[in-house]
């Protein structure tokens, strides 16, 4: 059973190492994605909005001050 628990600075460190089998990846989504994603929505709680620019294959996050 899974259970699912909040993201602390505590626990934060076994999101990074998440190891799944074989024939489990097809139903988990890539850690390095599902990581992009929350990191997204990070930033964007602080203000940050994507431009559409892009570099070094990375998009662009600008925060109007």
């Amino acid at each position: 059973m899974i259970t699912l628990r909040k993201i602390t600075l505590e626990n934060r460190r076994s999101i990074f190492n998440l190891e799944v089998s074989e024939d489990q990846r097809r139903y988990v989504a890539s850690n390095l994605s599902s990581m992009a994603s929350v990191a997204q929505k990070l930033y964007e709680s602080f203000g940050f909005r994507d431009n559409g620019e892009i570099c070094n294959n990375e998009l662009v996050a600008v925060l109007q001050i």
